[in-house]
């Protein structure tokens, strides 16, 4: 339902280039065509898309880094004790 006042589908000076007609309340109302919302569709898709990759790519990485630190404790059980700073000072202690 249009307000009382709205200048729905105006055609004179009112109305800009894309469609959008002004009221005496300022309705702002905006006409797309198909193609504009194709394009709106097909971004929004692309979105999505690199959403999905982005949260595989976060899901492989914390998976890689929860076997790795399983086999770090593996190999060296005396970590399980030790807070991330002595880990590095430990494990660059035995590299060195």
């Amino acid at each position: 339902m249009v307000p009382k006042h709205s200048n729905f589908g105006a055609t004179d000076e009112n109305t800009t280039k894309k469609g959008t007609a002004y009221g005496a309340n300022r309705l702002e109302v905006i006409f797309m065509t198909d193609n504009e919302k194709k394009l709106i569709q097909a971004k929004h898709r692309l979105e999505q898309a690199e959403n999905r990759n982005r949260k595989k790519e976060r899901s492989e990485r914390n998976h890689r880094l929860i076997v790795e630190g399983a086999i770090l404790e593996k190999l060296l059980p005396e970590i399980k004790t030790m807070n991330l700073t002595e880990i590095e000072g430990y494990l660059l202690e035995k590299l060195n």
